[in-house]
């Protein structure tokens, strides 16, 4: 009789840690990945945006870039805050790319409105002689 007992327990303990096991994959593999990608082509964005002076040329657009890319470290940190299976970035990740395009947005505005500027100043030195 104990035989029984012991071969039933252990048969169901087996089953009860294949099936854990199981569920506990499907959760891993199933998980969202972080924005990584995202995060880091809208600081390279940012950068170059500043570097081509949009933080004096475009400063909205650019602010806006610089308000999102905040946003989406917020979100990260966050989603890194919950347990791995209940995480969603998709906040994060929609905000790393508002913040790349508005950062490409205000580089392009900042190299028009300099390149035009630079023309004005031509043409200004240009009518003092």
């Amino acid at each position: 009789m104990n035989r029984n007992i012991l071969k039933f327990i252990l048969v169901y303990s087996l089953i009860a840690i294949s099936l854990f096991g199981m569920v506990l994959t499907v959760l891993i593999i199933t998980r969202d990945e972080p924005p990584a990608k995202e995060i880091d082509e809208a600081r390279r964005a940012i950068f170059e945006a500043k570097k081509s002076g949009a933080d004096q040329y475009a400063i909205f657009k650019f602010k806006d870039a610089e308000t999102d890319y905040d946003s989406a470290l917020y979100y990260l940190k966050a989603e890194n805050q919950k347990i791995f299976f209940k995480r969603n970035y998709n906040s994060c990740r929609k905000s790393a790319r508002n913040s790349y395009t508005k950062a490409v947005e205000a580089k392009q505005d900042a190299i028009a409105v300099s390149k035009n500027f630079k023309k004005y100043l031509e043409e200004k030195i240009d009518s003092i002689d």
